[in-house]
C-alpha cells in the first residue's frame, strides 16, 4: 500500500465525511427548529436497540474482509448472503419486540416506528459488502458520492414531512429514505456483485476474527446508547432530546474528524500489521492529527456552548447547552480511545477488544446506577469522566504489544493540548471584554482564537499542522 494512495483516500475519506456530516448537520439544525425536543427524544430511546440489530445484521464479517488481505469472490458472495438472511431475520425480531420496547419507554407510538426502522435493518444489508470492499480498497470516491447524495436527499424528504407536520415521523423517513438510496446508489455506481455461491467454509474462516468482533461490537453499541436508554427510562422524552442532541453536537464534528482518521487507519493497520515499527509510527502520526483538530473543537463547545445552542437552533433547546459543555471534555481524548482500539482490530485481536468492552460496559452501568436520579447534566460529568478512565483501559494493550502505552501517547499530543491554551484565553477575554450579540461573539470568538490556535502550531513547528501543511501545498501544485 503506497504513500500517494494513502494520502489520497485520506483526502477523499475527508471530503465524503465533512460533506456527509456537513449536511446531516445542516439537516439537523434545521430539524430542531421545525420540531420539539420530545420528537427527538422518541426516536433517540430506539437507537440502543436498533444499534445492536443493526450490528447482528453484518456479523463483524464485513470488518473481517476489510482485515483479512486476500479474500476470493467466494468469500465476498458468502458473507453478501449470510448478512441478507441476518437482515430479514433480525428485522423480524426487532418487529415482535416492537411492543415490549414502547412498554419500556412508556411510549405506544414506538411500537409503529419499531416497525419501520426493522425496515431500514434489512436495506442495510445490501449495501454492507459494497461499503466494505471500498473501504479495503480505500476507494473513498465513490462513498463520498452516494453518501453526500443520500444526505442530501433524505435530508430534503425529513425537512419537507416536518413541514408538513409529521413530527417524529420525519426523523424515521430520514434513516429509511438514507439507507435506500445509500444501497440503491451502490448497486447502481459499483460493479461489485454476488456470485450464485454460499460456502460455509468461507464463513468459519471468518469467524474467529469476527466473531469476536461482533461481540465487542455489541458491548460498545450498549455502551454508547446505556445512557440514553437509561434517560429515557427515568426521565421524559424531552430530557432524553436535550441529551441526545447535546451530544450529537458533540460527536458529530469529532466523528468526523476521527472517522476519517479511522477509516484509513484500520485497513492501512491491518496491512502492516506484521511490522511493528510501522505501526507505532502510523499511530503517532494517526494521534498528532486527530488531536490537532479535537483540540479547538473541545474549547468552541466548552467556552461557547450557549452561544452555538442559541444561534443554531434557539432559545427552546439551551437546557441542552451545560450538557455540551460537559461532553466537550470527552471531545479531547476521542482520537486515543479511537486508535488504540482500531490498532487492536488491526492485530487481528478481536478478542481482546471484546474484554476491554466487557469491563468499561460494566464500570458506566455501575456509575450510570448512582447518577441517574440527578439529571442530565451530572450524567454528563459522568460521562466524561469515564471517557478519562477508558483512555487507559484502551492504550493497555497497545504497551503490551507495541510498547507505546498511555503516557507516551499523552506525552505526544501534550503540544496540541498546550497550544489551545492560546486560543482558550482569546475566547475567554473576548467573552469578558466585549458584550456581544451571540451570533458575532461565536464568530469573533472562534475566528480569533482559531487563528491562534494555528499561529501557535506554526511557530511550534508541530508535525501534524506541517504535515497538512505539506499536503495542501501539493495540491496546490498538481492544480497549477
Amino acid at each position: 500500500m503506497n504513500k500517494a494512495k494513502i494520502i489520497q483516500a485520506t483526502i477523499w475519506s475527508a471530503v465524503e465525511i465533512f460533506l456527509r456530516n456537513g449536511v446531516s448537520f445542516l439537516v439537523i439544525v434545521l430539524l430542531m427548529r421545525m420540531i420539539e425536543p420530545e420528537a427527538f427524544g422518541i426516536v433517540a430511546m430506539l437507537a440502543i436497540f436498533v444499534s445492536v440489530a443493526s450490528l447482528f445484521v453484518d456479523g463483524g464479517l464485513s470488518k473481517a474482509l476489510i482485515q483479512r488481505q486476500t479474500v476470493s469472490h467466494t468469500d465476498e458472495s458468502s458473507v453478501f448472503f449470510l448478512n441478507l438472511l441476518l437482515g430479514f431475520i433480525v428485522a423480524l425480531l426487532f418487529c415482535f419486540a416492537a411492543p415490549w420496547i414502547a412498554a419500556f419507554y412508556h411510549q405506544p407510538v414506538l411500537i409503529e416506528i419499531t416497525y419501520a426502522m426493522s425496515l431500514g435493518l434489512f436495506i442495510n444489508a445490501f449495501s454492507s459488502v459494497h461499503i466494505a470492499l471500498l473501504s479495503k480498497n480505500l476507494d473513498f470516491k465513490l462513498i463520498a458520492k452516494v453518501g453526500t447524495a443520500a444526505s442530501a436527499i433524505s435530508g430534503v424528504i425529513a425537512i419537507a414531512a416536518a413541514y408538513k407536520g409529521l413530527g417524529v415521523w420525519s426523523l424515521v423517513l430520514q434513516s429509511l429514505s438514507s439507507s435506500l438510496l445509500t444501497a440503491v446508489m451502490l448497486w447502481i455506481l459499483h460493479p461489485w456483485r454476488p456470485g450464485w455461491v454460499f460456502s460455509l467454509q468461507s464463513i468459519r474462516s471468518f469467524w474467529g476474527f469476527s466473531s469476536y468482533l461482533m461481540l465487542s461490537g455489541f458491548l460498545y453499541r450498549i455502551y454508547d446508547n446505556v445512557f440514553v436508554m437509561m434517560i429515557g427510562y427515568a426521565h421524559s422524552g424531552s430530557q432524553v432530546g436535550f441529551y441526545n442532541q447535546a451530544r450529537k453536537f458533540q460527536e458529530l464534528p469529532v466523528r468526523s474528524f476521527t472517522g476519517i482518521i479511522s477509516r484509513i487507519a484500520f485497513p492501512v493497520f491491518s496491512s502492516f500489521n506484521h511490522d511493528k515499527d510501522i505501526l507505532v509510527k502510523g499511530l503517532k502520526k494517526a494521534l498528532a492529527l486527530a488531536v490537532f483538530m479535537s483540540v479547538p473543537l473541545t474549547i468552541v463547545l466548552l467556552l461557547l456552548s450557549d452561544a452555538i445552542i442559541l444561534t443554531l437552533v434557539g432559545e427552546k433547546w439551551l437546557p441542552s447547552s451545560p450538557v455540551l459543555q460537559m461532553l466537550s471534555l470527552a471531545t479531547l481524548l476521542a482520537p486515543v480511545q479511537m486508535l488504540n482500539i482500531n490498532m487492536l482490530k488491526a492485530l487481528g485481536r478481536a478478542d481482546l477488544n471484546f474484554w476491554i468492552m466487557a469491563g468499561k460496559l460494566i464500570l458506566s452501568i455501575v456509575c450510570l446506577w448512582f447518577v441517574l436520579p440527578y439529571g442530565i447534566v451530572v450524567i454528563a460529568i459522568t460521562y466524561t469522566l469515564l471517557a478519562f478512565i477508558n483512555v487507559f483501559i484502551n492504550a493497555h494493550y497497545t504497551k503490551r504489544f507495541l510498547d507505546y502505552g498511555v503516557w507516551k501517547q499523552l506525552k505526544d499530543i501534550l503540544p496540541y493540548v498546550l497550544a489551545g491554551v492560546p486560543m482558550a484565553l482569546i475566547i475567554i477575554g473576548i467573552k469578558a471584554m466585549f458584550h456581544l450579540p451571540v451570533q458575532m461573539e461565536l464568530l469573533v470568538a472562534v475566528s480569533i482564537g482559531g487563528l491562534g490556535y494555528l499561529l501557535i502550531c506554526w511557530y511550534a513547528k508541530l508535525e501534524a499542522f506541517e504535515a497538512l501543511l505539506k499536503i495542501a501545498s501539493k495540491d496546490k501544485k498538481r492544480e497549477i
